[in-house]
């Protein structure tokens, strides 16, 4: 599976050899690789020199697990400051009580771009990676912890991307048209637009 990692080196398993404890850690960031990567809205970075995978919209890293160096996982929820050493079986069912919850925009950061009149929601340029297949253009918002949305035209469906990121801040749905995206379209997705 292919992990997107925001930082200079773009290969998971080389950002997990040298910020994530070496060969003896490898196997447990793979096996956190596989539970978390396909999971909307959980992203891969290096923070402060450590490999960290984070869940929250807008950049927040409102739930996030790590490995330990004594291969056990330290799981934190920032709601709560509620850490937590467990093993890979034991993730799921920390995830089923918490990650409804994270992957809504927290109040103080809704309140924070709200107060300036959402002008942060708007000087922004939002990534919304586009495919297509079947007749159907699939976006999802990169960084965003929403599903995908699916329409039959381009324009739709990256008029349905801004609302999905008005809807995730609680912004004003008149704003959608406001928001700055950069599209990236797959091969798929460029094939149609330029033959469809």
């Amino acid at each position: 599976m292919t992990v997107e990692i925001g930082y200079r080196d773009n290969h998971y398993t080389d950002a997990c050899l040298t910020y994530g404890g070496g060969h003896q850690l490898l196997d447990k960031w793979q096996a956190l690789g596989d539970l978390l990567a396909h999971r909307a809205g959980w992203h891969f970075d290096i923070v402060r020199g450590e490999a960290v995978w984070s869940l929250g919209a807008f950049g927040e890293s409102r739930l996030n697990i790590r490995v330990l160096p004594a291969g056990t996982y330290r799981c934190f929820d920032d709601e709560s400051c509620l850490a937590a050493t467990m093993i890979i079986d034991q993730i799921e069912e920390w995830l089923q009580e918490r990650e409804e919850a994270a992957r809504r925009i927290a109040p103080s950061l809704r309140d924070l771009i709200a107060d300036s009149d959402w002008q942060r929601l708007r000087t922004y340029t939002y990534e919304v990676r586009v495919s297509w297949s079947d007749g159907w253009y699939c976006a999802v918002v990169r960084g965003l912890p929403q599903e995908a949305c699916f329409e039959r035209t381009l324009d739709e469906v990256l008029r349905g991307a801004r609302t999905m990121l008005i809807d995730s801040a609680g912004a004003p749905h008149e704003l959608a048209d406001e928001l700055s995206v950069r599209v990236k379209l797959d091969v798929a997705a460029t094939k149609q637009f330029i033959d469809g």
